[in-house]
């Protein structure tokens, strides 16, 4: 680790390209858009303005006039989260790239923390846990209450992960959060598939699963968190939720169909690391009800409320309001 340590540090600088790809939610990133700009590891903040109608671009250009580092994208017509997340990556002139989101807090020190554990593990691809706060939840009270969930960090057959947990060590995974660190190097084989639309659902899976099949190394590591708000400010509009939740559903199934196909023989194999049921069509099934029995465990638990603070004793370093 001691290595890492000296590696990350003869990078003055920084070796990092930050993306946040961004559409209609000015006051969510107004609120998220300082954790990216004070990362030490931070080249730049490059910020991609997909479309946006409301006042994200004076917000951004307000912002730029305050820091060096921020650099502004802005396309025209909205090209879809995986448009965005392109756009970012061609961009960028970082060794590394850390993709963010517009309503997800990092917390002091993340990525230079996930860059040295990047090089100690080998990995390609890596990312912390995220901590989902619901509305008027503190992060203490949200970081106690994943921590007393018991789920596996992927679950195999539905091919999602629990990226809130702690695994106490890097672990090598088929599957990251999408807030994920990765080296240049993968973006020479794999890109983001603009073919899933919508609401992008599959898009990450199906760009880390195309990484994991180009030989690259995907790593949990629970050494790190960020602060994601589901539902909080701004989510009325914006992002991939301006739409109903049916026609959010329906892209839900549509796009987990076009992933299984694009994928099917690479999964059907032990190198993914993940399960399918026999057929094609057994495995859309199948996934669609783990989908359902999700939402009602969600349900479940959200039903028994926020839960206490939690002693800032007990946070690590970095989880703060």
């Amino acid at each position: 680790m001691q290595q890492a340590r000296e590696r990350v540090r003869c990078f003055d600088g920084g070796p990092v390209s930050l993306v946040v790809p961004t559409y209609n939610r000015a006051e969510q990133l107004d609120r998220v858009l300082a954790s990216y700009l004070d990362q030490r590891a931070a080249r730049e903040v490059v910020v991609v303005d997909n479309g946006s109608v409301d006042g994200t671009q004076d917000l951004l250009r307000e912002r730029a006039r305050q820091s060096s580092i921020l650099r502004i994208v802005r396309l025209p017509v909205n090209q879809g989260q995986a448009g965005a997340r392109n756009a970012g990556a061609e961009a960028a002139t970082g060794d590394y790239l850390f993709y963010g989101e517009d309503d997800y807090e990092l917390t002091p020190g993340q990525v230079t923390t996930l860059l040295e554990h990047l090089e100690s593990s080998g990995a390609d691809m890596i990312a912390g846990r995220r901590i989902n706060v619901l509305p008027g939840e503190s992060h203490q009270a949200a970081l106690l209450r994943v921590q007393r969930y018991t789920d596996p960090v992927i679950e195999r057959w539905a091919m999602v992960g629990n990226h809130h947990i702690d695994t106490g060590v890097d672990v090598p995974v088929p599957l990251l959060d999408a807030c994920a660190l990765i080296r240049r190097d993968v973006f020479r084989r794999v890109s983001f598939d603009r073919g899933f639309r919508g609401n992008g659902w599959r898009e990450e899976t199906d760009f880390q699963i195309g990484a994991l099949k180009a030989g690259f190394r995907l790593a949990h590591c629970p050494h790190t968190l960020g602060f994601h708000t589901p539902g909080g400010v701004g989510k009325a509009r914006g992002g991939s939720r301006s739409r109903s939740r049916w026609n959010y559903e329906l892209w839900v199934v549509r796009n987990n169909a076009r992933f299984l196909r694009k994928h099917w023989e690479f999964l059907r194999t032990t190198d993914s690391g993940l399960s399918v049921a026999p057929s094609l069509a057994l495995t859309v099934l199948l996934q669609a009800v783990l989908r359902l029995g999700r939402g009602a465990k969600k349900c479940t638990r959200l039903s028994h409320g926020h839960g206490a603070g939690v002693p800032a004793s007990r946070l690590p370093e970095g989880a703060h309001e």
